[in-house]
């Protein structure tokens, strides 16, 4: 966070000499917006960072850096001017890091929003865009933050640590939203973030003074939009299972049930997934073709890996184990027929004329795709440790007591 400010400060002094520069102290960085729907109008919450509180709190200065700003409006635009009523200077939006939108509002539809968001010269597109799960997005700002100074930057860097090392979550920016929005052959998904413990106590800076806050802000699972509007929430394991999907797996653990009894658990270092989507006579194949590198992180079985043909049978249990886990989102969305994976789009571009074919029947043809796999897995390291710990610790156990 603190080499976020001093970007932030950096860049504004470079402004300095320009014709639409401005001083330092005459304004207030918006770093978060969050858009809730009421009583028909747009609540509109601005979470403002004060570069000049920032230089005081380095010395003995006890002052918030941060200040959350609510009005409501007509219109978003209207909303965003009438913030001048309320905030003490003029807010810079260039450095937005995070768009958060109430989940009622993602119920009644975004694209409304989007418009201006798009046309302001200010508003830079590569802010994560997240939906508030079952609560306000004025709540959700709110939230007083243990670790990082605006909730703007936890939200955002737990999306990007999440995303790279847990698979279950995507960081979706305004130009990926808009293009998922308008395709005719795939759905967005946004990542939902949900609060757990009290909200209200969560507010208060006395929430952060504990060992064990009050309230924290999670991010951990995707939203699924039908165009413009939010339609249910995936689970956590269908999250993954579509990251899988959509070769948007960089590194995460998965376990596996030995037959035998007990479980191993492996951490993916490495996966690619490739997909091939081909249509005959208004059949629509899909064939996903995944190779994933794995390490083996935990053994709590009666199993040894040393026998290659044990670790080929780990390797075939976790293909397995990778396969229904995307198939369960795929039957999710088949039910649906929402394609949030881009069938559609890798369809248009592998064979245009059968996706001009199909395009006004995409969701139908969705579907009822037939679904292929061919799983490729290497088990790379196995540890230094070759039997399960707890084997050789209950048989020294033993003898020790004999």
């Amino acid at each position: 966070m603190k080499g976020f400010i001093i970007s932030l400060s950096l860049s504004l002094i470079l402004l300095s000499g320009c014709w639409s520069g401005r001083e330092l102290a005459d304004i207030l960085i918006g770093v978060a917006l969050g858009i809730d729907l009421v009583d028909d109008q747009y609540q509109v919450t601005l979470q403002v960072l004060d570069p000049a509180e920032v230089a005081a709190n380095e010395g003995t200065s006890t002052r918030s850096t941060i200040t959350n700003y609510t009005v409501t409006a007509d219109t978003l635009f209207e909303a965003i001017r009438q913030l001048t009523v309320t905030t003490p200077r003029k807010v810079f939006l260039s450095h937005l890091r995070l768009l958060v939108y109430g989940e009622e509002l993602a119920r009644e539809g975004i694209g409304d929003t989007l418009d201006f968001l798009l046309r302001d010269h200010e508003i830079r597109s590569d802010f994560v865009i997240t939906v508030a799960k079952g609560l306000s997005a004025k709540d959700v700002l709110g939230i007083m933050s243990p670790l990082e100074k605006t909730l703007a930057e936890k939200v955002y860097t737990s999306i990007e640590s999440s995303e790279r090392n847990w698979a279950s979550t995507q960081r979706v920016e305004l130009d990926e939203l808009m293009d998922s929005i308008l395709s005719n052959g795939k759905e967005a998904v946004l990542t939902g973030v949900s609060v757990r413990g009290d909200i209200e106590k969560g507010k208060e800076q006395s929430s952060v003074e504990r060992t064990s806050p009050l309230a924290l802000v999670y991010v951990d699972s995707l939203g699924v939009l039908k165009h413009d509007q939010l339609i249910g929430w995936l689970t956590r394991e269908e999250s993954q299972g579509l990251n899988f999907v959509v070769d948007n797996v960089q590194n995460t653990v998965e376990h596996i049930d030995w037959p035998e009894g007990g479980t191993i658990t492996l951490e993916l270092i490495r996966n690619q997934t490739k997909m091939d989507v081909s249509a005959k006579d208004d059949q629509v194949k899909v064939k996903l073709s995944v190779s994933t590198i794995a390490n083996i992180g935990d053994v709590a079985a009666n199993v040894s890996i040393r026998d290659l043909e044990t670790l080929s049978e780990i390797e075939k249990h976790l293909g397995d184990k990778l396969k229904d886990l995307m198939q369960s989102t795929i039957d999710v969305a088949q039910k649906e027929q929402i394609d949030i994976f881009g069938f559609g789009d890798q369809l248009r571009r592998q064979d245009p004329k059968a996706w001009t074919a199909l395009e006004k029947n995409w969701p139908e043809a969705f579907a009822n795709a037939e679904i292929s796999y061919d799983m490729l897995i290497e088990i790379r390291q196995s540890g230094m440790v070759t039997d399960p710990f707890d084997r050789e610790f209950q048989k020294k156990l033993d003898e020790k007591k004999n």
